[in-house]
């Protein structure tokens, strides 16, 4: 079974990612912030793929993302970046890490398209 990594603040986003998520069958792993996150991935590196908002409170998901890739275990993991803040806000270097990134509001339609894109290449 897949292991997905979901960082999301907004509680309600995180709850619902997490139903869809686990309708494709993976194993889900929540945290609420990238600090929290950051040190699961130290303990555990057993992850298939990650799904981060970009705002949020002690490490942002930009930071989580450069974290991740430049931990060895961590640089042919895709990560999804989610965030209600448009891309273009956002410079090519802090995007560089993102596989896919997701603008909020998405479509469920959107968010499965995408996971399964995806699951196909892991």
């Amino acid at each position: 079974m897949k292991k997905v990594l979901l960082v999301e603040d907004d509680l309600a986003i995180q709850c619902v990612l997490n139903y869809f998520l686990k309708n494709l069958g993976l194993e889900v792993v929540m945290f609420e912030n990238g600090y929290d996150a950051w040190n699961y991935w130290n303990s555990q590196k057993d992850i298939d793929l990650i799904v981060t908002d970009i705002m949020m409170p002690k490490i942002g998901g930009i930071e989580l993302a450069k974290l991740i890739v430049s931990n060895e275990n961590g640089k042919n993991v895709p990560i999804i970046a989610v965030s209600a803040t448009n891309k273009e806000n956002y410079s090519e270097e802090e995007m560089e890490n993102f596989l896919v990134f997701l603008e909020k509001p998405f479509t469920k339609s959107q968010f499965m398209d995408t996971i399964n894109d995806i699951l196909i290449l892991i």
